[in-house]
């Protein structure tokens, strides 16, 4: 009975320590998807820029501003990246778990 009671009360203290280890990498992966949609929009633009009737001058300057627009966002999320992050960003396991999550993040843009 005493040990019974041992195992559970042990049980009971583990769990929950368990269960949030798994959560450790959960702001890294919002931010590795927030830089995988905003490097998805950029490659939309730049093939929309591409693909784009050359004497349609009007559609080509509105697309330059949208990559222009988007190159801005994209140094804010990197600059915001970088604060958050500062020397981890320097370290090999944390650049591997980094290029992981962007890999499988990239997988939902649709314009690869």
């Amino acid at each position: 009975m005493k040990i019974r009671v041992f195992f559970y009360a042990i049980a009971i203290i583990l769990v929950p320590g368990i269960i949030g280890c798994g959560d450790s990498d959960k702001d890294l992966k919002k931010d590795t998807k927030e830089i995988a949609e905003i490097m998805c929009k950029s490659i939309d633009a730049m093939h929309k820029l591409r693909i784009a009737d050359p004497a349609d001058s009007q559609r080509i300057q509105k697309l330059q501003s949208d990559e222009e627009n988007i190159q801005v966002e994209m140094k804010a999320l990197y600059k915001q990246f970088n604060t958050k992050y500062g020397d981890k960003i320097k370290k090999p396991e944390f650049v591997k778990k980094f290029r992981k999550y962007l890999s499988i993040s990239m997988l939902d843009c649709k314009c690869i």
